[in-house]
């Protein structure tokens, strides 16, 4: 709790000082914060919180303290361009966020209109990459994970008929990562035998889905969905058939799913973004500090946004003038991460390594 007392103790040092707002430097941070994907959304701030928090500790950016100043974006793209507007007119220096593909791409104009830097999170579209606009992020696009899942389920899990269940909702993620899945596995000699959809913002039949699935024979049902939406369509599948081997993406990869799923989703293999079995000192540092701040062990949302707050306050450090923030994060190129460094290329694309982990006992275990 040290780094937590520091904290409270600098606030209470500023407040006495009576410091401003225009002293400060703000920070913005997107997410969907209520509803189906509020994990992946809370977790991405209270990342980014943690940043800030230990940032301040050590004397902010250049003498100055930073705010964080969080948003909801609704997984809705009105929503998230009016809360973007909001973001921008509080002069925030960058965004944090969003969490999901479809809102990045939502607000992605708006950031060029209004000349606002963003670090995504959650966002591997391949409608994003390589592109020279204010859209960076911390994550690799769907054409490396999914493709790399591809080789996995075919080449470690004998894989070769597959059906896929995917979800609109955040369809510029999902599509992405179904379309990069089955160029793969069909490039290595599997199939794809049948492909459905459906929008998590209404009414869902999961019975009527599992049965679909299944009518196929398929070695394999592959889902691309949140968390919530996978552990009742998994229950669901688990009911009409216990032998078919199922698999979910990063995207579900959150604590929500070990709630909702309990001894259903046993066996239920996924993609990781971040080894959470890394037991080197940088990771366990940030680990151990938001384990003691959110009692709760990290996601790779919590990682990742804790990446990104601290790249912008890394290149703030360099130029303090955020209308500079662009071409500051790409002249400096390389930031430090919890696992590594993160280099941009010159469109803010970053190149990430993919782990993967399966679900036993209740908890993600890292396969080798």
């Amino acid at each position: 709790m040290r780094g937590l007392r520091v904290v409270l103790a600098l606030l209470v040092v500023c407040a006495l000082s009576a410091c401003g707002d225009s002293d400060k430097i703000r920070i913005g941070f997107l997410g969907g914060l209520s509803g189906r994907y509020q994990d992946l959304g809370n977790a991405g701030r209270d990342g980014a919180t943690l940043a800030v928090e230990m940032r301040n500790a050590q004397g902010g950016v250049g003498g100055r303290l930073v705010e964080l100043v969080a948003r909801d974006d609704e997984q809705d793209a009105t929503q998230a361009r009016r809360a973007l507007d909001d973001l921008v007119a509080m002069q925030v220096a960058a965004v944090v966020g969003p969490m999901t593909s479809s809102v990045a791409v939502a607000v992605a104009p708006r950031l060029a209109q209004t000349g606002t830097v963003m670090l995504g999170v959650h966002t591997t579209t391949t409608e994003l990459t390589g592109k020279d606009d204010m859209f960076f992020r911390v994550i690799d696009d769907t054409n490396k994970y999914a493709s790399e899942v591809a080789r996995f389920h075919y080449q470690r899990r004998n894989v070769r008929q597959v059906a896929i269940l995917y979800d609109l909702a955040n369809v510029d993620y999902s599509a992405s990562w179904v379309a990069d899945y089955k160029r793969t596995i069909e490039g290595l000699g599997g199939a794809v035998v049948r492909s459905i959809s459906f929008d998590s913002h209404y009414e869902r039949k999961y019975d009527d889905m599992a049965r679909t699935l299944l009518d196929v024979a398929p070695d394999m049902v592959v889902i691309v969905a949140n968390a919530v939406d996978t552990a009742e369509i998994v229950g669901k599948l688990r009911g009409q058939n216990e032998r078919v081997q199922l698999a979910g993406c990063g995207w579900a990869n959150t604590e929500r799913l070990l709630e909702n799923g309990g001894k259903q989703i046993e066996g239920l293999l996924l993609e990781e973004y971040v080894d959470l079995e890394d037991f080197s000192r940088v990771y366990q540092d940030f680990r151990e500090a938001y384990v003691q701040r959110f009692k709760k062990e990290p996601s790779y949302g919590a990682s990742m946004a804790y990446e990104a707050a601290n790249i912008v306050m890394d290149a703030l450090s360099h130029n303090p003038d955020p209308r500079q923030l662009k071409q500051t994060l790409l002249s400096v190129g390389s930031f430090r991460g919890v696992q590594g460094n993160i280099r941009f290329d010159p469109y803010g694309d970053v190149q990430r390594s993919v782990f993967f982990a399966e679900v036993r006992d209740g908890r993600f275990q890292r396969l080798r």
